[in-house]
């Protein structure tokens, strides 16, 4: 199974290129190659967005999205599916315009599940878990950028924690529902956000560069997807925690 490329900052360069002109040539190939992600994260954004302010304007669509919750499914399946060939696939991950096609149907996957999940909750919690993802992220994105702690090296640690609160999760579902204690789904939401802010913070630091491990300026369809899951979880654990259903 093909891994998007992860590399240590000491990996050896050629010997033909001067260092000087190298640090210069890689620190312009590293800011295109963030802007470039960025981009694409807030094109993602906005069509998720978009998606979800679509059943509030139009309430006899959020009926029927409440209704055909097949549809929901459906999206589920095909967001797996294409998560796993870009993330597994190399060559696809790198084939313009197949990658940007394949990020399209991702994006459009997700955001059909977020308008699915957003439209049980009402309006005023969903803006108001809007309203902490963007501060929170953005902070974040901030902080990882300019600390000077090496947040990669806790890239091993972070996965396990994942896995943990996976199996977590598990439980305080099946406490939910079956012996009627909602608070440890709560506290497994809770758990998710501050995760996915971890999760965020290492990310933004491989996209950045200069760290333990960094991203391959050629990998900036799976950074984009990356940058882009940390902050929809955010979003999506936060208005569990705080959000009102219809």
């Amino acid at each position: 199974m093909e891994q998007p490329r992860v590399f240590p900052v000491d990996a050896p360069v050629e010997a033909a290129i001067d260092g000087k002109n190298f640090s210069f040539s890689e620190q312009s190939i590293r800011s295109r190659f963030v802007a470039r992600v960025f981009i694409l994260v807030s094109l993602m954004f906005a069509i998720v967005t978009v998606m979800c302010a679509m059943p509030f304007i139009f309430p006899a669509f959020m009926v029927w999205v409440q209704n055909n919750m097949v549809f929901l499914f459906v999206a589920m399946g095909i967001f797996v599916v294409v998560a796993l060939v870009l993330m597994c696939s190399t060559s696809v991950r790198r084939s313009y315009p197949l990658n940007l096609i394949a990020l399209g149907v991702f994006t459009l996957a997700a955001g059909y599940m977020t308008m699915a999940t957003a439209s049980a909750f009402n309006v005023q919690s969903v803006l108001l878990a809007l309203c902490i993802t963007t501060c929170s992220s953005a902070a974040i994105i901030f902080f990882a950028m300019f600390i000077k702690k090496d947040l990669t090296s806790l890239i091993g640690i972070a996965y396990v924690l994942g896995t943990t609160l996976m199996f977590f999760g598990f439980t305080a579902i099946i406490a939910c529902f079956a012996f009627n204690v909602p608070f440890l789904y709560t506290v497994y939401a809770a758990l998710g956000a501050l995760l996915s802010m971890l999760y965020l913070a290492i990310d933004t630091q491989l996209l950045m560069g200069g760290r333990q491990f960094e991203l391959s300026p050629e990998e900036y369809i799976f950074a984009a997807m990356q940058i882009f899951l940390d902050i929809l979880n955010i979003f999506l654990f936060v208005l569990q925690i705080f959000g009102k259903t219809n």
